[in-house]
């Protein structure tokens, strides 16, 4: 539907000119009928009042013919009468004689139904001497009654053409600013928050529009202020799946209440060698995983009580029957509203089995060399003895040495001092 056609079927343009014109119609109708009302009963009055007074006029007319019961003047006295176009029937009785004169107009405009009857006493000197019937037809009457009714009538469907007009002008100008809300709401239900309204209006309507073009641009920012919320978030939950799904180190995440598994990690299938669907929406107790139900219990009291564990031993069972050791973490958290369990188990199996071999040769080494100690100590102790021997022996030759170089130093210094003397000698 083109903007041109949509704006024609405005429900609210023709609801408003509708209504007004409804308004404006009964009104006029109700105003109009009071009019006629009293236009009906003035003329009904009007109409018993001429009776009246043609009737008290013609009774005095009608007194001396009728006293001398001259026919002549009696005919004459009804013609003059009959002279009036809404005069249908006059009837003259003379007391004693009875009906003297009786005469209708013929026509249907006079016939009994639309006659009005009134009879009156003749008098003289106060006595009475007679009787005159009148009949005035209420044609002319409801004739300006009609008249009047078909010039209401025109004159209503004038006004109502002009209203119309008027009032389809006036809502046109009022409607338009309803239109283009309405197209601005449909926008903006549609996801266009960048739509505004150019109403130059200083009233009511203009302020709304005002209001509308803030509160879209609110929305805006708020859809914008959002979508970096949501972009973020899911950037933030890429990260946490990634480092969930890819740890190396169990994850898990059990509800509280009934211990059912809402999310397992990549590690958790891996080490224990289920499938995904082995593990999600199934409680706790289905698997032997605990090899030690102590330790299970355990960690049941401390969760329970609100506390957490940290780096404690724990030996867990595989689907296979495989025994693996690993340092198990754990604490109570908050996921939608719902208390749960998130778990971390480190798997140490192959360091616990490398730390034993260790320590077990290490052991070995340690025996080993006390054992190669205690040999060396004991070659030790035969070295010094036998370096206590040597230095011994060392001793007895370098003073064997001194006393040799002696003699010899002797003989030397003997032989120098024989010399001289033998020469002397």
């Amino acid at each position: 539907m083109s903007i041109k056609k949509k704006f024609r079927n405005m429900k609210i343009k023709r609801r408003f000119t509708i209504s007004t014109l409804t308004v404006v119609i009964i009104t006029m109708l109700i105003f109009e009928i009071i009019r006629i009302i009293i236009l009906v009963v003035g003329i009904n009055r009007d109409s018993f009042q001429k009776v009246e007074t043609i009737t008290r006029l013609a009774a005095l007319s009608y007194q001396d013919p009728i006293w001398n019961l001259n026919i002549v003047g009696i005919k004459e006295t009804s013609d003059a009468l009959f002279e009036d176009e809404e005069i249908g029937y006059i009837q003259v009785k003379a007391k004693g004689n009875g009906e003297i004169y009786n005469k209708y107009k013929e026509d249907d405009i006079y016939s009994e139904q639309n006659l009005i009857i009134r009879k009156v006493n003749v008098l003289k000197d106060e006595i009475p001497i007679g009787e005159i019937t009148i009949g005035i037809t209420r044609y002319y009457k409801s004739r300006v009654i009609e008249n009047y009714i078909i010039a209401t009538i025109i004159r209503i469907l004038v006004m109502v053409l002009l209203l119309w007009l008027a009032i389809s002008i006036v809502s046109r100008i009022v409607t338009k600013s309803i239109y283009e809300l309405s197209i601005g709401t449909d926008e903006i239900s549609n996801g266009n928050l960048t739509h505004r309204l150019f109403i130059n209006s200083r009233d009511e309507i203009g302020e709304l529009a005002i209001k509308f073009n803030n509160m879209a641009q609110n929305l805006y920012n708020m859809i914008q202020q959002r979508n970096e919320a949501i972009n973020e978030l899911k950037s933030s939950e890429e990260k946490f799946n990634k480092a969930f799904n890819y740890s190396a180190d169990v994850i898990a995440i059990v509800r509280l209440s009934d211990k059912l598994y809402i999310e397992v990690n990549q590690a958790f299938l891996r080490t224990f060698g289920y499938k995904r669907e082995d593990i999600i929406g199934h409680y706790s107790d289905e698997f032997n995983l605990w090899e030690n139900e102590e330790h299970h219990l355990k960690v049941i009291q401390i969760l329970d009580s609100g506390g957490m564990l940290r780096n404690e031993e724990i030996t867990w069972n595989t689907k296979y029957g495989e025994v693996r050791v690993g340092l198990f973490s754990t604490e109570i958290i908050e996921i939608d509203c719902i208390e749960c369990i998130i778990f971390v188990w480190n798997d140490i199996t192959e360091r616990k089995k490398i730390s034993e071999e260790l320590k077990r040769v290490n052991d070995e080494l340690e025996d080993k060399v006390n054992e190669r100690t205690k040999q060396l100590m004991q070659t030790l102790a035969e070295l010094e003895e036998q370096h206590n021997k040597l230095k011994s022996a060392q001793a007895k030759l370098i003073q064997s040495e001194k006393m040799a170089s002696l003699g010899t130093l002797v003989a030397g210094v003997a032989h120098e001092i024989n010399n001289p003397i033998n020469y002397i000698y």
